[in-house]
């Protein structure tokens, strides 16, 4: 037998409409009597229809999620489900589900976004990267569908949720700097990610605040953010006996650096600077100074300002943009 919202009426002792009113979560019901209402809910295994609440509030209550291309990198890296943690969290408490999207290659992605879009299976969007000309952003652009990027827009009509990656990359660096250290590899990316790009001018700045160089041959971009590139890239820099210390912009290629460095150049001492996700348990004792980008609050924050600039929409306001910078913190290390 279906249980109907009458049911769910009756049981609580409250209108049909005050029902309606709290699947809503209308700010005109009380907690008490929504509490009420829920019990009920639960006890009945009520569950709304949610297609026809859509279409009446025409909200889907879902909101898309545009993952990087499929790869390892992607499946392997602490970043995506440490932010999609966050994300998630907010999502939950506003009553909305997330809807994923990847694939292999800009193309099979945006076919992907524009059944998303086009089919109003979503309300909004959230970026969880950051390149310069994507295809897929413009195309969202255009469609006027709302939403937030994860890492630096590349204009301030765009709402975005970042750190401040220059100042990250120029505090690595001076880290480093601070240590002693004169000659600082940049290890970073082949391809355009945008907090790549700032990460590098903030290790320039370091270097020019200091009065050192920073030497062009000293740069490194992998083909993917993956531990075997990060070991790679230790054979790279084992060739170039000035170098002792790098600032490495990705955890995993941080991780198979410091192992080559002990596989290829035991008797070195190359002391690296790199930026995870969230802060980690140094319960087993030694362990290199990072820097914390927070990636829980930034799902959060990004959600957050998805769902302002929503209901910005919603009731017609002028458009606005938002833009959030999320506070890093500098973990200091113990390791020699």
């Amino acid at each position: 037998m279906n249980v109907t919202i009458k049911d769910v009426a009756e049981r609580a002792g409250v209108a049909p409409s005050t029902v309606s009113r709290v699947l809503s979560d209308s700010k005109s019901i009380s907690d008490k009597t929504k509490e009420k209402v829920r019990k009920a809910m639960a006890e009945l295994h009520y569950y709304p229809n949610l297609t026809a609440r859509s279409l009446v509030s025409k909200r889907s209550k879902v909101i898309g999620l545009v993952l990087p291309q499929a790869s390892d990198a992607f499946y392997q890296n602490p970043f995506f489900p440490t932010v999609l943690r966050g994300i998630n969290e907010v999502a939950e408490e506003n009553g909305f589900s997330l809807l994923l999207n990847t694939g292999n290659g800009d193309q099979e992605r945006l076919r992907h976004i524009q059944r998303m879009v086009n089919g109003r299976l979503v309300d909004g969007l959230i970026f969880l990267y950051a390149i310069e000309d994507d295809p897929i952003i413009n195309f969202v652009r255009q469609s006027a569908t709302p939403f937030v990027i994860i890492g630096q827009a590349t204009d301030w009509q765009t709402n975005f949720v970042d750190n401040n990656n220059v100042d990250l990359g120029l505090l690595a660096t001076q880290y480093l700097i601070d240590q002693g250290k004169k000659n600082i590899a940049f290890i970073g990316s082949a391809y355009p990610q945008i907090f790549v790009k700032s990460r590098y001018q903030g290790y320039q700045k370091a270097h020019e605040a200091s009065h050192l160089e920073a030497n062009p041959d000293w740069i490194f971009r992998p083909d993917q953010f993956l531990v075997k590139n990060g070991f790679e890239m230790a054979r790279e820099v084992a060739a170039m006996p000035e170098i002792d210390a790098a600032v490495i912009v990705d955890q995993l290629v941080a991780r198979g650096f410091k192992e080559g460095v002990r596989y290829v150049c035991p008797d070195r001492q190359i002391a690296a600077m790199t930026f995870k996700p969230y802060r980690s348990d140094f319960s087993q004792g030694i362990h290199q100074a990072y820097i914390n980008i927070n990636a829980i609050e930034l799902g959060k924050r990004a959600f957050q300002v998805l769902f302002d600039a929503l209901n910005d929409q919603h009731s017609d306001q002028e458009i606005r943009y938002y833009h959030e910078i999320v506070k890093a913190e500098l973990v200091q290390g113990n390791a020699d």
